[in-house]
């Protein structure tokens, strides 16, 4: 468990929804460029900012990496 300030986990959500719509929008063995330009160039999120669309795929890296991990 982490307990320091800020990151996916602490966040209000889990942002599921989120990596559900990441992972229909970009297909299987696409490289992280692949997934970056979906989130903010394409914004598959729906997202209405940019800096809204650059945290969701901050906060989603940070999430996938730290399952890699655990």
């Amino acid at each position: 468990m982490k307990f320091s300030a800020g990151g996916a986990h602490v966040s209000r959500t889990m942002m599921l929804a989120e990596l559900d719509a990441v992972l229909a929008a970009v297909p299987v063995g696409s490289e992280t460029v692949d997934y970056r330009e979906a989130i903010l160039e394409r914004n598959v999120l729906g997202k209405t900012t940019d800096s809204t669309r650059k945290e969701s795929l901050r906060r989603l890296r940070e999430y996938f990496k730290k399952g890699l991990q655990g």
